[in-house]
């Protein structure tokens, strides 16, 4: 449709225990962004990791995925 924009996000699915791991111990450096597959953003992260802009990302990070059930295997489906 006109004017409809649609988003280029791909969903991605891995595990919630892990994924909240690397937040803790390498999320100040976007280590959690390589894990979920979004290497754009996680090289930005990466790169600018001493401004302290990707500690603020990873606090919008877990109060994201926090609240999100994992199934069954313990995965969690992400945009």
């Amino acid at each position: 449709m006109p004017g409809e924009r649609r988003s280029r996000r791909v969903p991605h699915r891995f595990k919630r225990k892990t994924y909240l791991l690397l937040m803790l111990f390498t999320g100040w450096c976007g280590g959690h962004r390589w894990y979920q597959g979004r290497r754009v953003l996680a090289l930005l992260e990466t790169l600018f990791c001493w401004t302290g802009i990707p500690l603020i990302l990873l606090v919008t990070d877990f109060m994201e995925v926090f609240p999100v059930q994992a199934d069954e295997e313990g995965h969690i489906t992400m945009k």
